[in-house]
């Protein structure tokens, strides 16, 4: 740092000479030419250890023949200094490094820290201030080192040693910075590094630092307070070992599978990480996502496309081209990484510890080739013997089998589902029809109308109509992957019919019951008779005296009674798929460890598709709806057409609704206009609206409800620069707010709020209202807050104060009028004022708490816009407000173009 500071003070005294006339010849100064072993040191692993940012800041400047050699002289000098430190011992070296950057981290600089006497590889540094005293700090120390020091034990042993990789230049060491707090941590995170990163802890690799805290939030567990610091430790001393000229292992698929399995921290014991079993929450998420073959085609990557994936970005277009090359959906891209680090863990454990571990040295020497700059498949491939990429999957996918086995993972008995987990790429969808199929007659959108059509029946019971739409649909030739999706749920309401036969026989026997549950209780109610296929029961309080079969919803089947054996119990697949339909959470508890090629379909299309199928059901009810109801005649009608057509874009997102969104919305504009022709005040205000003898109306805001807050539209533009340059206000908020507070409305300006009315004299306004904050003081002029005003035409403007005073502005042709208004009042907080307005046609008069105070003659304009204002640096109560008059039938129109436009905007925009 001394060096830094002497360089600093060298540049401002060359400069002081340059700008001096110097008489000798001068040079142009380039330090890569003219400083010895500048250049070797800008590139070398310590370059940041030199002053380099001082003499590349003089590149260009004239230096005579003195200057020069003085710029040379003080190079050397420093030099000399650096390079006694960085070409002694290489641990020496890089702790001094370490201690450098700490000392530079515009981040770290802000804490109390000091080195901790860890042993190699590892410089630490721990924060000795906050709340923690010296001997926690202490305790702290000893706690991560321990960790820390198995974890470098575990990778030296097990890859280090045998790869082959040695400390790069200038890595001689390891820095960690270790926080007292978590909290400290959080606030420090955003100027931290972000190549690797946890909730605790982030490593910095262009300083080569390791930032994290001791985890506060875990302190019952010690193992869970280290994890996330041995994490990014475990890959800091992995990059240690890089001499690859980019200076990473630029293999994802390695780095991040080595530094989750070496740095789990599950076990109270450090040892523990020598030798962790795979964790249980990483086999059931792969035994999930392998159990459902779209999700399984686009999620296990195979080994040679995983291998050498250097970055996320590559990683993100690998998972697109498989998806797209075996025809199936595109996964989130969260999910994409959580499974492809999943996968990079367990092939991992399986190349270090599977099958005896007869594969470790070869990932031994695999890493020392990636450290190496030598990655990819054929590397790995060359590494492990010669080994194909087949073999190793499929060993990989069988061993990966046992531990689901061996760990009783949820959702993979056995190894049976290791089958086909690497599907080839170009292979056809997984639900694709059989080959020499016949061509699509319905596309994908028709496709799907029709499926929910008919899912729509199941959903609600009557098997009998869905089995017949999905007849009608099969014939019409469906786009795939509908086509076989429709096979497969016409076999399913197939088994369901037989089984309803059996249901029926038995139904029909004396002493049958038949239980139901409507409004949320259940009812046994007696069978009197069963005739064509409905039932007639015996009165209850369920109010059901009869019912068809074809009526009984799903969840009322599953409440029937069963006896095992009997002829009408449900077989697991049909009770499984009544489940389904119904909704139930449980739906799987009958086929949970059933392998039947059947039991693992339904699996698959319940948690792929159904989810979407049974709102694609809902919405082809709500389009059926919208086609049942007639065109708009007048307003009751067209309210009721809106509403249908509103439910049904809200699921626009489905193929077969956005296919008629063009017509649906020509539908709700003009159901919209035919409204509209009939809209008063009333309609477009959450007011008080009352309708008065002489055709003037009589609206009043009590601001008693919420919503009456929706008819207050703040105009973020209008006034405030004529009201800012009237008064030169300064303090005004940058964010105007308006609210409903105890019955009143408080605005917080400044700001220009827009009433939904527009008036024609002769019309009269009363407003109470309260000023709060910091208003207990004189006021050296009168402040246009809480003006109520109304806009007469283009930048006219009638303004009010609380005293009764007004004013008129007319920006056009510049005239100002005032009238009452006074340079200097006094108000409290929390006094109440009235403030009154009369316009009788071409006078206009003002008041305040019941006396009239000023008058305005001969005013232009007789027709405008009611607002509400405030201005300045105060909170603004307005506890009741009270407007009688005409409404400006001319603005009306535009209003209510405005309401149909903003109502259409509303609907295009719905589900999107």
């Amino acid at each position: 740092m001394k060096s830094i500071l002497h360089a600093c003070k060298f540049a401002i005294a060359f400069f002081a000479c340059v700008a001096a006339p110097a008489a000798a010849q001068k040079t142009i100064f380039d330090p890569a030419r003219d400083l010895e072993g500048f250049r070797q040191r800008a590139e070398g692993p310590f370059a940041d250890a030199y002053a380099l940012e001082v003499y590349t800041g003089l590149a260009g400047a004239e230096l005579n023949a003195t200057l020069l050699e003085d710029v040379r002289k003080r190079w050397l000098e420093e030099r000399a200094k650096v390079d006694a430190v960085v070409a002694g011992d290489a641990w020496n070296a890089g702790a001094w490094m370490i201690a450098k950057r700490v000392a530079r981290h515009p981040a770290l600089r802000r804490v109390a820290l000091a080195e901790d006497g860890s042993r190699p590889p590892f410089v630490v540094h721990v924060q000795r201030e906050g709340p923690d005293s010296a001997a926690h700090s202490a305790e702290v120390g000893a706690l991560h080192g321990a960790w820390r020091q198995a974890a470098h034990a575990a990778v030296q042993k097990d890859l280090l040693l045998a790869s082959g990789a040695k400390l790069a230049p200038g890595r001689g060491a390891v820095g960690v910075v270790l926080l007292a707090t978590r909290s400290v941590y959080e606030d420090l995170q955003p100027d931290l590094g972000v190549d690797g990163w946890s909730n605790t802890a982030s490593w910095d690799r262009a300083r080569r630092l390791v930032v994290g805290c001791d985890d506060d939030h875990a302190k019952k567990a010690p193992q869970g307070r280290v994890r996330g610091v041995v994490r990014e430790a475990v890959r800091a001393l992995l990059e240690a070992h890089v001499s690859a000229p980019d200076g990473t292992l630029g293999d994802l698929w390695l780095e991040q599978g080595l530094v989750l399995r070496y740095s789990q921290c599950r076990e109270p014991d450090p040892a523990s990480l020598g030798k962790p079993a795979p964790r249980q929450d990483l086999l059931t998420r792969l035994a999930q996502e392998a159990q459902v073959s779209e999700r399984r085609a686009a999620l296990f990557l195979p080994l040679a496309r995983l291998v050498g994936i250097a970055d996320s970005a590559a990683l993100e277009k690998a998972f697109l081209d498989q998806a797209e090359e075996r025809g199936v959906p595109a996964v989130a891209w969260d999910d994409c990484v959580v499974v492809a680090w999943a996968q990079s863990e367990a092939w991992m454990h399986f190349l270090l510890d599977g099958r005896d571990g007869r594969r470790r040295a070869a990932l031994a020497r695999y890493l020392g080739a990636a450290a190496r700059g030598e990655r990819g498949f054929e590397q790995l491939r060359k590494t492990m013997g010669g080994e194909s990429a087949a073999s190793l999957q499929d060993d990989f996918a069988a061993w990966l089998g046992e531990q689901w086995k061996a760990a009783a993972t949820p959702g993979a008995e056995g190894g049976a589902l290791h089958a086909g987990l690497y599907p080839s790429a170009g292979a056809s969808r997984p639900d694709a029809g059989s080959a020499g199929a016949a061509s699509s007659g319905l596309d994908e959108g028709e496709s799907m109308l029709a499926h929910a059509a008919a899912f729509a029946h199941a959903t609600g019971g009557a098997f009998g109509a869905a089995k017949a739409a999905f007849d009608e649909l099969l014939a019409s030739s469906p786009s795939e992957p509908w086509a076989s999706r429709a096979r497969r749920d016409r076999e399913r309401i197939e088994a369901a019919l037989a089984w309803r036969a059996a249901m029926e026989a038995a139904l029909g026997l004396p002493g049958a019951k038949l239980a139901l549950e409507r409004g949320g209780k259940k009812h046994n109610l007696a069978v009197e008779a069963l005739v064509d296929g409905r039932l007639t029961l015996a009165p209850g309080k369920s109010g059901v005296a009869s019912i068809a079969l074809e009526e009984i919803a799903p969840a009322d089947w599953l409440r029937q009674s069963f006896k095992k054996g009997e002829p009408h119990e449900p077989t697991p697949l049909v009770r499984a798929w009544l489940g389904a339909l119904a909704g139930d959470p449980k739906w799987d508890r009958a086929i949970e460890r059933d392998i039947d090629e059947r039991a693992l379909a339904l699996k698959e299309d319940v948690f792929v598709w159904y989810p979407e199928m049974l709102k694609s059901a809902v919405a082809a009810g709500k389009l059926a709806v919208v086609d049942g109801l007639p065109g708009a005649s007048d307003r009751a009608g067209a309210e009721t057409l809106l509403a249908a057509i509103e439910a049904a874009l809200e699921h626009r997102k489905l193929a077969f609704v956005a296919q008629r969104e063009g017509e649906l919305l020509a539908r709700a504009r003009l159901a919209l206009q035919i409204a509209a022709q009939e809209l008063g005040p009333a309609d477009v205000t959450r007011a008080e609206v009352a309708n008065l003898a002489d055709g003037r109306i009589k609206v009043r805001w009590g601001f008693e409800d919420a919503r009456q807050l929706d008819d207050i539209e703040h105009e973020a533009t209008i006034g405030q620069d004529q009201l800012r340059e009237r008064k030169k206000l300064s303090r005004l908020r940058l964010e105007p707010q308006a609210s409903i507070e105890n019955s009143a409305l408080v605005l917080r300006g400044p700001g220009v709020w827009a009433l939904p009315l527009s008036l024609e004299a002769p019309y009269s306004i009363k407003l109470k209202l309260k000023v709060k904050d910091d208003l207990q003081k004189e006021l050296k002029e009168t402040p246009y807050f809480g003006i109520l005003h109304s806009v007469a035409g283009a930048n006219r403007w009638i303004l009010t104060d609380p005293f009764g005073g007004v004013v008129e502005l007319d920006e056009g042709s510049g005239i100002s009028r005032d009238a009452g208004i006074a340079p200097t009042r006094k108000l409290l907080v929390d006094e109440a004022t009235t403030i009154q307005i009369l316009h009788e046609g071409l006078n206009l008069s003002c008041g305040a708490d019941g006396k009239w105070t000023s008058t305005l003659t001969a005013m232009r304009r007789r027709a405008g816009r009611v607002y509400l204002v405030a201005v300045g640096d105060y909170a603004l109560r307005v506890e009741d407000l009270e407007i009688e008059g005409k409404v400006d039938r001319s603005w009306y129109a535009t209003m209510r173009s405005d309401w149909i436009e903003r109502h259409y905007a509303r609907l295009a925009g719905k589900g999107k």
